[in-house]
């Protein structure tokens, strides 16, 4: 994979997807404009990498009729009736200063980087609600889970949109 962008779940995906594994990175540049998602792969422990593509060629997948799997997001109204009336695992991915400031009642904190070492933590009966900050982490997370057979909804742009949504947070 050369240059990944830092959305990196679809390379994640696609190698899933075709039974790949990434096993060399390159990063030809780094810019104040580019952030790679090198790093963020490698934090959730999607570190085996096999191949790379660039976002035309994973459109081009897509168009011949590749498939790619997707994580459920949902908002801070739909998460709220998942937690009223289904009771998720809830996992809070965000550093633990981030978790004490305030999260999610019932929420279980473990930091995105330290997930993939924690696996046996989560639940596999359980259907898992993933938040972070914004969605970003969470969304890294998710993929990771989902790898490993669990099934995750991911809470669209995250504690931002719980907080914008004034929903009370346990501290």
């Amino acid at each position: 994979m050369i240059d990944p962008e830092r959305d990196v779940d679809r390379y994640e995906k696609l190698a899933a997807a075709n039974e790949l594994r990434i096993v060399a990175v390159a990063e030809t540049h780094i810019h104040a404009d580019f952030i790679s998602g090198v790093r963020d792969l490698i934090r959730v422990g999607l570190d085996r990498f096999c191949g790379w593509c660039d976002a035309g060629t994973l459109d081009a997948f897509v168009t011949a009729g590749g498939t790619l799997v997707s994580t459920p997001k949902v908002s801070v109204e739909e998460a709220r009736v998942m937690l009223d009336t289904s009771t998720p695992f809830m996992l809070d991915v965000r550093r633990k200063a981030e978790f004490i400031e305030g999260h999610i009642a019932g929420a279980t904190n473990i930091a995105h980087t330290r997930l993939f070492s924690r696996l046996a933590e989560v639940p596999r009966d359980t259907p898992i609600l993933v938040n972070c900050r914004s969605g970003a982490r969470s969304s890294r997370a998710c993929s990771l889970l989902q790898q490993h057979g669990y099934s995750v909804t991911n809470l669209a742009d995250g504690m931002l949109a719980w907080d914008q949504a004034t929903v009370p947070v346990a501290r």
